[in-house]
Order: structure tokens, then C-alpha cells, then sequence
């Protein structure tokens, strides 16, 4: 079934739609292919008419994204994912704190903040009845401190489930009428965001949104990460409660394809993974190996489908986000490690009030206001070892 993998928009449909028109959107244009998102797009149209019914009365009076565009414009960014890399680089985030903005997806925030990282903003997208249980055991005074950008369409019960503050948008393809054109007029208050089939993706259509200039990516490979079977006890004595590997009979490697999870549970974090949402035995069932330039990666329609979808918007929207998983997506953009991001991009303290990010309580109200920045300390100083490290791959380049 032929349908847009973005969306087909000229200037026309997009101002109409109350898209961003800005930095070389007006050129944005995808051509039509064969991809899931028709299938996705027939079996979800009535729930998200439905539940866009049901949320009238919360989201016709809320914040809307198009109220935060450039809110935080030159600033960088790192949007995270849950993508298995986030393991090995979640303590290099750390020394993010004050000199850049970390936005996540929503199945990105229990591992970020089990490990003392709090995001600024965070993103809900899917519209499964099930994404609550993403935000059920996250303390409210955690989500007080951080923004939800959220899907209009999204189920009732997600947005219940945060008490902090919100932001939502309404989706934008052309696969179906509702969306195209019904969806603007019940909430023209909140503006759209092109539809790019994943919340990761739409994490950086986001960013681009707010202003940011360098976004790089964390997390988001976007493919499985293989452990050689040899290896499987090693790593499956760290995981716990955790397993979030597949062994497959008839190969020599063990695959996953997201990062160890997290609940919140009697005052500590705990590894659990969230079977509920998510269930890795299932996804490898229908994995392949994928050869780009003579290296093999691990995937499936879907991580290929979004991979194939995020390069096309970001090349057409001029966007030229910096790789920092080490994923499938170094082999389209540029490849740095976070402590190269830092050194090359992030030198520099963010000014607490630099963006309404960091303060928006102030002036909408009904949270505490953060003078301080999320992570309640000043710019974290890399180590002399990193920065001798780093500086030695840079010069090597």
C-alpha cells in the first residue's frame, strides 16, 4: 500500500496545518513508498479520533508547541533514546549538566533518571493505552521539574498519569483526512509536528523546532546490539531483573534492541524490564541482517522503516544531527563520541534563564520554579583524562 513515509507537504498544506515554515521547511518533500505506516495509519485513525474527543476538555485550553518555537534557539541539544547504546553512554551524559539541553523520549526517562539525569523536556508520542505505564512510578515531584510534550491523540490516561507541566502537539501526515485536516480545526490552538513514525524521530523534529542548532543523538541506533553468545553470561549478570537480550538458536549472538529499564520502587530505582510495552523475544523473531557498506547490522521492518524515515526529513529539512550512539545511523550522519560533542560544541555554560525551558514555572505557573539547572549543579568538569582522550581522537581525525 503506497503512502507517505513522512508526508508529502508543499508551503500551501503546511501553513494550513500551522506547521513550522522556517530554516528550509518550505523545500520539505518526501516522495510516496511502500512502508507500514499505511497499515498503521488504517488501524489507529479511529482511536486517535476518538481519544482527540475524549481530551477536548484538558487540551483545548493547554499549551501548545507553537508557542515554543526558537524557545531555546542556538542551544544544544542531545535527544536520547532507549536504544541499547544508551548503557555505554549514559555516564558520559552526566558531564552534559548546564552546558546543553537533554531532551528523551518517554521510554528514555526511568534509565536517564535512575542514573541521576534529569531531562528537560520529554516526549510521548505512541497512543496505546499501555504508555502510561512508562510515567505510573515516576515520583510527581520529579515529573513537576520536566516538561511532557505529548500527542493530542494520545490515550486519557497518559496524560493522568503526569502531574508536571505539558505541552502537546497534533500529529501531522496526509494518509488520512482526520489528521490532514479535521485535527487543525478542534485544537488550532497547539500547532502540528510532521509524523515521522517513532517518537525518537519525532524527538528531532522537535529540537529543530525549538531552535536547536547541534543535536546530537543518544541512544538512538535505530538497530540491535549482537553479543557474541560466548559473552552472554558476562552481561546477563549485570542486567538483573533486566533481560533485554534474545539468543537466537541458529547464530552466534544474542541481540536487543533497547537499553536496560527501570521502575521506581520503595524509594530506589530497580532494573525491570517493561514487557507490558515492549518485548524483545518478539521483535528478534522478526530481525534480518542488514549489510550498509560493508558492515552488518542487525534489524527489522520497523527499526528500518524509522531509520530510512529519519534520514530522508532530516535531509529534508537541512537538519544535521551528530550521531553519538554508534549505531546504524553513523553510516548517514556525522559520528562523534559525547565527550567529542562536549569538547566541540558544549564548551560553554548554559545562562539559567538563556531559555524558557529552564524556568517556564515562572510564567505559566503552578510549579516550582528551577533557577538552578535540572540536574541541581553547576557545569560538570570534564576529567583530565577525557579531555587528553578526547582531544587526542579529534586531532586524529
Amino acid at each position: 500500500m503506497p503512502s507517505p513515509t513522512v508526508c508529502n507537504l508543499n508551503f500551501e498544506d503546511m501553513e494550513k496545518a500551522g506547521l513550522p515554515v522556517k530554516r528550509g521547511v518550505r523545500q520539505f518533500h518526501v516522495e510516496d513508498k511502500k512502508d507500514i505506516r499505511a497499515l498503521a495509519s488504517g488501524v489507529w485513525v479511529h482511536r486517535w479520533a476518538k481519544q482527540a474527543a475524549m481530551n477536548y476538555p484538558i487540551v483545548s485550553e493547554a499549551m501548545g508547541i507553537k508557542d515554543f518555537e526558537d524557545c531555546a534557539i542556538g542551544i544544544p541539544v542531545f535527544c536520547v533514546g532507549i536504544g541499547p547504546s544508551l548503557d555505554d553512554n549514559i555516564q558520559d551524559l552526566k558531564a552534559v549538566a548546564g552546558r546543553a539541553l537533554i531532551y528523551a523520549t518517554d521510554a528514555a526517562l526511568k534509565p536517564l533518571l535512575a542514573n541521576g539525569i534529569v531531562p528537560h523536556v520529554v516526549m510521548t508520542f505512541d497512543c496505546s493505552e499501555k504508555q502510561k505505564t512508562l510515567f505510573e512510578t515516576v515520583p510527581k515531584e520529579i515529573q513537576e521539574r520536566i516538561f511532557l510534550v505529548i500527542n493530542s491523540c494520545i490515550h486519557p490516561d497518559t496524560i493522568q498519569a503526569w502531574s508536571g507541566p505539558k505541552i502537546f502537539f497534533n500529529q501531522y501526515h496526509q494518509q488520512d483526512e482526520f489528521i490532514a485536516k479535521l485535527l487543525p480545526y478542534i485544537y488550532p490552538n497547539l500547532g502540528s509536528l510532521p509524523s515521522v513514525g517513532t517518537v525518537g524521530n519525532e524527538l528531532v523534529i522537535m529540537a529543530h523546532f525549538f531552535g536547536a542548532t547541534d543535536i546530537h543523538l543518544v541512544g538512538m541506533d535505530l538497530c540491535y546490539q549482537s553479543i557474541a553468545k560466548e559473552s552472554y553470561s558476562q552481561y546477563e549478570a549485570t542486567w538483573e531483573g533486566a533481560r533485554p537480550v534474545t539468543q537466537v538458536d541458529d547464530e552466534s549472538f544474542a541481540y536487543r534492541y533497547r537499553a536496560t529499564d527501570y521502575e521506581y520502587n520503595l524509594g530506589e530505582w530497580v532494573k525491570k524490564e517493561n514487557r507490558i510495552l515492549y518485548d524483545n523475544d518478539s521483535r528478534v523473531i522478526r530481525s534480518f541482517n542488514e549489510t550498509i557498506d560493508g558492515e552488518v547490522f542487525r534489524t527489522d521492518p520497523e527499526l528500518k522503516l524509522y531509520r530510512e524515515s529519519l534520514v530522508e526529513v532530516c535531509k529534508a529539512l537541512k537538519i544535521s544531527p551528530i550521531d553519538c550512539s554508534g549505531g546504524v545511523l553513523k553510516k548517514f550522519f556525522n559520528h562523534h563520541t559525547i565527550g567529542e560533542c562536549i569538547m566541540l560544541n558544549c564548551r560553554t555554560a548554559i545562562p539559567k534563564f538563556r531559555t524558557i525551558l529552564n524556568n517556564a514555572w515562572e510564567f505559566f505557573g503552578g510549579y516550582k520554579i528551577r533557577l538552578d539547572n535540572p540536574f541541581g549543579a553547576s557545569v560538570v568538569t570534564l576529567s583530565e583524562d577525557i579531555q587528553e582522550a578526547t582531544n587526542r581522537r579529534l586531532e586524529g581525525r
